[in-house]
């Protein structure tokens, strides 16, 4: 034990925290407890308390024999630049207190930086493509491209950011933009940022006078009709986002499946199965531009997030979604895909035992400290990314999106509150145990992560339930 409190955030606290319409930013870290006991911790941001968290029990994992601790850092929108600094504190049993600072950022107004683009001369709506590049394929980058220009809806720009690329990548990227004078490079300013964080950086480019946005990866190929399919669905349904099925083929062209949803069942009306798991693929959709105040900036990274998944939950909170029934274009599958049609599904525990957790053994029984480690994990990794997004859309929102979906949101932003979190998982991961899914049974695994929660409020003062 420590005679003072210390704490190593998973994630450092980046150097500038863009704010929007506001938000939380998730932390999380290891700490190390001073030798008597504490009865409660908080965050303060600059000096205004909020709740924080600490399991009682050891990470048994950790050499050091650290504790978990996390926190939400809620942000409100600002109208300039100003520092905020983090500090967690903790109360002895004693009645002394103990704080350590975790960092300082720059909280700003906004993310957007809109390039001086001049819009597309041509007739029906502005449509910005964002695309996402890391070393094409050149013959695959080469046919995507091709496949843009040969839009029958031709009023567009496309923004191409690259993710530093290396020397051979990068020269592919550039000599395939230089073709025509509406691929637009940005090039990557050092960093290797993933398509979560890119995507993200693309999005804050787009020029005002968009009316739509379309994503694109890098290696597939569009039907002509595609921009103009989806954009005529989405003027006709009036929705937020559009988008379609895709045919699944190799890089050679050998088709896979005519259709996306060969294992699973497809969904773009249930916000909470929405948010439980993504059903939006990105390079098959549109979205309005008008979303773009809610979309950014996207939630702190959390472990296996994606770009549409967020864009397609901030889509259907405030409005609606719409479904084209027909493949408009070839999703490619091969060994570089970040995330494709075939990727292995994560793995998940049975309702069963998700439902025998909270009575299971006490730690250093065999099997347990590895269960209760699971259990962690996927309260961290999964459970809290879920809850993350329903939280800042909730934020975001407000009064615009309607009376039911704020109780899904405000449902799910709290699943860890109480049982009733995890037995509404429980329930749904029952209902839909062996049939086809539209959220790949992962409830369960979210319910794996509020059973720790649950058993971790149990144990110790330290990790009392939040409060409303």
């Amino acid at each position: 034990m420590a005679s003072e409190l210390t704490v190593e955030l998973t994630d450092p606290l980046p150097r500038v925290v863009p704010v929007g319409l506001g938000g939380e930013y998730p932390l999380h870290g290891l700490c190390e407890l001073p030798a008597e006991p504490v009865e409660t911790a908080r965050l303060l941001l600059d000096g205004e308390p909020h709740p924080a968290w600490i399991d009682p029990e050891p990470h048994p994992w950790d050499e050091r024999g650290r504790h978990v601790v996390w926190a939400w850092a809620p942000l409100d929108p600002v109208a300039r630049a100003r520092p905020l600094e983090l500090e967690l504190e903790a109360r002895l049993a004693g009645g002394s207190v103990r704080s350590t600072v975790l960092g300082e950022t720059l909280l700003t107004p906004s993310a957007r930086r809109p390039l001086d683009l001049p819009p597309p001369d041509g007739r029906g709506p502005r449509v910005v493509v964002c695309m996402a590049t890391f070393n094409p394929d050149p013959e695959l980058f080469a046919r995507q491209l091709a496949s843009l220009r040969a839009q029958t809806l031709d009023n567009w720009v496309c923004i191409v950011c690259d993710d530093r690329s290396d020397p051979a990548g990068l020269a592919t990227v550039r000599a395939g933009c230089a073709t025509d004078e509406r691929f637009v490079l940005v090039e990557s300013d050092g960093r290797r940022r993933g398509p979560y964080e890119n995507f993200h950086r693309a999005l804050t480019l787009v020029p005002r006078w968009a009316d739509a946005i379309a994503f694109s990866d890098q290696d597939d190929e569009w039907y002509p009709h595609k921009l103009a399919t989806l954009w005529e669905r989405m003027e006709e349904s009036g929705a937020m986002l559009a988008y379609s099925d895709v045919r699944i083929v190799t890089e050679g062209g050998r088709v896979l499946a005519d259709t996306y949803w060969t294992n699973r069942r497809n969904n773009w009306t249930n916000l909470a199965s929405l948010l439980v798991a993504n059903t939006v693929t990105g390079a098959a959709s549109m979205l309005r531009a008008s979303l773009l105040d809610v979309l950014l900036p996207f939630p702190a990274k959390i472990n296996g997030v994606m770009h549409d998944w967020w864009v397609a939950t901030a889509a259907l909170t405030v409005g609606e979604l719409a479904y084209v029934d027909e493949p408009l274009h070839d999703y490619v599958q091969h060994d570089a895909n970040v995330l494709g049609h075939q990727a292995p599904p994560i793995e998940r525990p049975t309702v069963r035992e998700v439902a025998s957790f909270l009575r299971r053994g006490v730690p250093g029984q065999r099997g347990f400290d590895e269960a209760l480690v699971n259990a962690r994990e996927a309260y961290f990794n999964h459970t809290r990314r879920v809850m993350l997004s329903a939280r800042t859309l909730e934020r975001r929102t407000g009064g615009a999106t309607t009376r039911a979906k704020r109780a899904v949101l405000r449902r799910v932003g709290t699943l860890d509150h109480s049982a009733a979190g995890f037995t509404w998982l429980t329930a749904r991961g029952t209902v839909r145990a062996g049939r086809k899914s539209d959220t790949l049974g992962r409830d369960t695994l979210l319910a794996r992560g509020v059973a720790w929660r649950l058993r971790a409020a149990q144990r110790g003062r330290t990790a009392p339930l939040p409060v409303d």
